[in-house]
């Protein structure tokens, strides 16, 4: 005899294999894995740049602010939310602090293929300071351009549909 379990705790299991399912989706790592990753010369920034926490998000400013329904699923790596037909990515800036070309290249393969922690949103919806990060440009298969930039955790980006998200994400 099988037990019925009452229907909030169905609704979480439920809830919880979707989100499993979302974290360890192949199919997006294969097509994150595909993505170019380029680092402009001279993208590093030195180190006695002055912080500035107002600066994040300054480069997504180019989108519209997006509305609510328009909001995509959360739990999708960060190539997917971009929109479909990502070629590459060029960043433009880093901080000197995130070491080499090569170990920038593979922090932002990791932030490619990382989810997001909490839903996205059209402005930023934390109150940590974020300290200057990555600034990237994100070209499409026909051309088409965007902006991306992410800062130990926290990230925005302009999607396909020209819609601004912020988020933050599960590593």
């Amino acid at each position: 005899m099988t037990e019925k379990k009452p229907a909030f705790i169905a609704t979480l299991l439920t809830g919880f294999a979707a989100f499993c399912t979302a974290q360890s989706k192949p199919a997006a790592k294969v097509a994150c894995a595909q993505v170019k990753i380029v680092v402009a010369d001279n993208a590093a920034t030195p180190t006695t740049s002055p912080v500035r926490f107002d600066e994040f998000g300054r480069t997504c400013s180019a989108g519209t602010p997006a509305k609510a329904q328009e909001r995509p699923p959360t739990h999708s790596p960060v190539c997917e939310l971009l929109g479909p037909d990502v070629t590459e990515v060029l960043v433009e800036h880093y901080p000197a602090r995130l070491g080499t070309s090569p170990q920038v290249v593979a922090h932002l393969r990791r932030v490619l293929q990382s989810v997001s922690q909490d839903s996205l949103e059209s402005y930023i919806a934390w109150s940590e300071g974020t300290l200057p990060g990555i600034t990237a440009k994100v070209r499409f298969r026909d051309g088409y351009s965007t902006v991306l930039e992410e800062s130990s955790g926290h990230i925005c980006f302009v999607d396909r549909d020209h819609n601004v998200w912020f988020t933050r994400l599960l590593r």
